[in-house]
């Protein structure tokens, strides 16, 4: 699968306070990043204005709540962020067609996209097995992540929402692309890494060239470039942004 336009970089502003995220998204927008994300740690640290304070700087907002409740409680959370501005908003696919229905429902006719969030990528081993066992499986017998991950990207676009989180090795086989979405997918993949990087918590890990080879529409980035090894963030950044360039024209014209 090829993308019509470039991958996006979001630039994960994660493990840092509000004041240290400020000054990242200062420095790199001005490398050319156009996208942050905010995750929870940082939501609850500096609020929803945060998300406001960065689209009145032009910038586009990936809000990462990961919601899950029940479907009122969600559909107002929605609307609530919503009034941050921000452009994307993730919610447990695992809630459910209902509370996936409502938390679109509330969505409709905005500019706020909704993204279903599958199996984590930090989730593998015996903590992925355990909880399926938790959700009737039986013991001993391995439930394949893909097909889990595979069911519940099909509830969420039956729901109507436009994409959602997935690791590269979800991309692999094709069968996401094949859901009958609304319109072209949003494909948000996270764990992006240089191949010298560290793994850091993600179990699930990919380079540039192979997630924007399988699809991925948006590449979240954190400490590779937050916190380099070698050389500074906007240099970090300027490489990314580079690297997504030349993959994503080599996989449109191979």
């Amino acid at each position: 699968m090829t993308t019509k336009t470039a991958p996006q970089l979001i630039i994960a502003l994660d493990n840092s306070t509000p004041d240290e995220a400020r000054a990242v998204a200062a420095e790199l927008s001005k490398s050319g990043v156009r996208w942050f994300k905010v995750g929870l740690e940082l939501y609850t640290q500096a609020g929803p204005q945060f998300v406001t304070e960065l689209k009145k700087q032009g910038l586009s907002v990936f809000l990462d709540l990961k919601l899950y409740d029940i479907p009122n409680t969600v559909a107002k959370a929605v609307k609530a962020a919503v009034g941050t501005g921000a452009d994307l908003l993730t919610i447990h696919a695992s809630g459910g067609p209902e509370m996936l229905e409502a938390a679109q429902k509330a969505a409709a006719g905005t500019s706020l996209s909704l993204l279903g969030v599958t199996v984590l990528t930090s989730f593998g081993g015996d903590a992925y097995d355990a909880v399926c066992v938790a959700w009737g499986a039986r013991a001993g017998t391995a439930v394949p992540r893909g097909a889990v991950v595979l069911r519940l990207a099909e509830m969420a676009g039956k729901a109507g929402l436009p994409g959602i989180v997935c690791s590269a090795s979800d991309l692999h086989d094709g069968e996401l692309a094949k859901i009958k979405w609304a319109a072209r997918p949003l494909f948000v993949t996270p764990g992006i890494r240089n191949s010298s990087d560290a793994k850091d918590d993600q179990k699930s890990i990919a380079t540039v060239r192979q997630a924007v080879q399988l699809g991925s529409t948006h590449l979240v980035v954190g400490r590779p470039i937050t916190a380099p090894v070698t050389g500074t963030r906007a240099e970090a950044a300027r490489a990314f942004l580079r690297e997504i360039e030349e993959s994503h024209v080599v996989t449109a014209h191979p």
